[in-house]
Formats: C-alpha cells, structure tokens, sequence
C-alpha cells in the first residue's frame, strides 16, 4: 500500500478537464477508441498513480481549437526556423494601391487565362480603373484594443491599469502582396475601413494555381481582421445563381445584407426566403415589365434605397444650398448648386436625388458633389 501526503496547498490539487472519448479506427485497444483529459495542475505523486493506471503525458495541444494565427503565418519566412535554412522564401506584405508594371503584367495573366478575356481588352488604363488609386484616403487610427490573458500576466497591472493597449489601425485601400523568392506570385486588393475588412479582388499566377490561393488569402484576410480588432469581413456581393460567386457560402458562419430591411440575416436563412421568393414568382402569372429607356432608380423600384419624397425633404433641395464642386483640378471651384444656370430646370436635381437615395442621407449630407460644366 502507498500512502500520499495530504496536498499541503492548492497547487498540490490536480486539476482536470474532461474531454471524453475520441475514436480511433486505428488503434487496437478499447474496441477501436481511447479516452483522455487535459491538467493544469498536477503533482508528481498523482501522476505516478495515473501511470500505473495507463496513463501517459502527451505534448501539450489543443485538441479542439484551430490555430488560425499560426497556420496562416506558418509558412511565412520569419517564422520559419532559421536552421536549416529554407529552400524557399515566402512573403507577404501591404503596399499601396499604386500601380506598377509588375502588377500590370500578373493582372494581365490572370484575367487572359483565368478569365478567358481577349488580350486586346486587357489595358493599363482598366487596371488602374478597376484596382489602383481608390478613391479611399489611406490613415491610420488610434484605438484601444484588450489585451490577451497571458499578456496581462506577463506585462503586469502597473503597466496596463485597464488591461487595454493602443494600437494603430490602418484604414484605406491597399494591395497585399505574396511573393515566392521575390517574385509576385499574388496580389489581393483590400478597402480597411472603420468597420471592417472589405475584399475587392484577388489575381494570382496560374503556375502556382495549385495552391489555393483564393481560400489562403481569404483565410489570411479573415486574421487580418482580428489582428488589427476590425469588426467584420466583407467578401463582397452574393448572387446564389451565380457559379463564380457560390464559393463564399462555404466560409461560416456568415451573413447576408437584407436590402429592404438593411439588416443582416445569416446565410442559410436567406438561402431558404429566395428559394421560397423564387418558387412565388414561378407561380405567378403576371410579372412586372421592366421599364424602357433609360429608368432613374425610383422606376425600377430598386431594394433598399430611400423615397424621392423623403431624399427631397431632407436634403433640402428646395434652397439649393448644396456644396458643389465646378470643373476638375486647379479650375475647380466652389459654388451652391442653385447657382449653377440649370439648377431649377430638374435635370441636375434629379440625378443628385438618385445619387443620395441610393448612398444615404448620412453620406448626402457630407458629400461635395462634382459637376464638369
């Protein structure tokens, strides 16, 4: 018989975290399974008595919990050991969304192969259109962000009374850049905004297709997101008939813009109001025809945006009082919308009340709206 010593104090107390049973189809003990906990504490007393029970120590993991920190910057060269030293050099990195011949020349493999287009509808002008110089002002915020358990034990309450730290989030439209030993073998276009992460596009060479680029980038992006505390990430629009766009339904959990209502609703949810939409509308006999010529936003009764009455009354467009800016560049000046001469014949007014009723009054308000007379 073995007599133990009575813990003299807490530490002594072995601490366990059931787990339960995980099968094995493999192993040849307990019908094919084996069972398991995890400790935070125990005395080498205790453990004596769990190994002469069968028990074993393992490393220390995490069984249940994905890593995405760690799996993303994985294969990154700073993280790798630095003996024996790599074959490879793996890199990622933000740049400006300035343009680049570089760039240009990845832009026009992927959309010639990947995307079938006629080389001669390939341009620099349309690349730098489509995914260079943004219009979004680049900045960098200062917010306080929570600082992680294991930190605070580390650091100490002295040096963080209120267990927050400041960190300085980047905002604006960027290019992250992957590269093979040095040469660029992806590039996705990111918009960080206040709220969020928003994916804009993403080109890659298609010797390295095999890779996956599309799911490692949106994985990279996602930890981007909470590396820097923004609060959502945006993967763009949805069209369930549409094959290309069918993808995104598959990160989850993940929800989806409700225009006539402006929430956000989960995926599945949705999914199943279309479908049922769909089979209404394949039920009924008389479908609205579209409008011909060249219809405002109101005709076409689009989703989500506001009434003409309501966009009229607010911005009150009745005075005219509008900031608006005349002409381009050095030659631009400054003016009121209702000194400009066709201000009263409806023409202008009516593409400013389209305009504000489909990016909101919020926006409207603030906007200076440009005119090239």
């Amino acid at each position: 018989m073995r007599i133990l010593q009575r813990p003299r104090d807490k530490s002594e107390i072995p601490r366990f975290t059931w787990v339960g049973i995980e099968k094995l189809s493999s192993a040849p003990i307990l019908n094919g399974a084996s069972f398991y906990a995890i400790s935070t504490s125990l005395s080498a007393e205790h453990y004596q008595l769990l190994m002469d029970r069968g028990w074993r120590r393992e490393k220390k993991q995490d069984r249940n919990e994905f890593d995405l920190r760690k799996a993303v910057h994985a294969s990154e060269t700073e993280e790798l050991p630095k003996e024996p030293s790599p074959e490879h050099e793996f890199t990622v990195e933000f740049d400006t969304d300035d343009f680049t011949e570089e760039k240009y020349a990845l832009f026009e493999q992927y959309q010639r192969l990947v995307h079938k287009e006629n080389p001669h509808e390939i341009t620099r002008g349309g690349f730098k259109r489509f995914l260079c110089s943004s219009p979004i002002v680049r900045s960098f915020r200062t917010i306080k962000v929570p600082i992680p358990k294991s930190t605070q034990e580390n650091d100490g309450s002295d040096m963080h009374p209120s267990w927050q730290k400041e960190i300085e989030q980047p905002l604006g439209s960027y290019h992250q850049v992957y590269r093979l030993d040095g040469k660029m073998v992806a590039l996705a276009v990111l918009d960080l905004l206040p709220r969020g992460v928003s994916s804009v596009y993403l080109i890659y060479d298609v010797t390295y297709e095999r890779f996956g680029f599309g799911k490692l980038s949106a994985l990279r992006e996602v930890q981007l997101t909470r590396e820097y505390h923004y609060t959502n990430y945006y993967m763009g629009f949805y069209i369930p008939s549409c094959a290309k766009m069918r993808y995104k339904g598959e990160y989850k959990p993940q929800w989806v813009l409700d225009f006539p209502t402006m929430e956000w609703w989960p995926l599945e949810e949705m999914e199943r109001r279309w479908e049922r939409e769909k089979e209404e509308q394949n039920g009924s006999e008389s479908r609205r025809k579209p409008p011909r010529g060249s219809p405002s936003v109101f005709e076409l009764e689009l989703e989500g945006i506001l009434d003409e009455q309501t966009v009229d009354r607010e911005m009150e467009f009745e005075s005219g009082n509008l900031p608006v800016c005349i002409g381009n560049g050095e030659d631009a000046t400054l003016a009121l919308a209702c000194d400009l001469r066709n201000w009263r014949d409806g023409r202008v007014r009516s593409s400013l009340t389209e305009l504000v009723a489909t990016t909101g009054l919020e926006v409207g308000r603030e906007a200076v709206f440009q005119f090239n007379i």
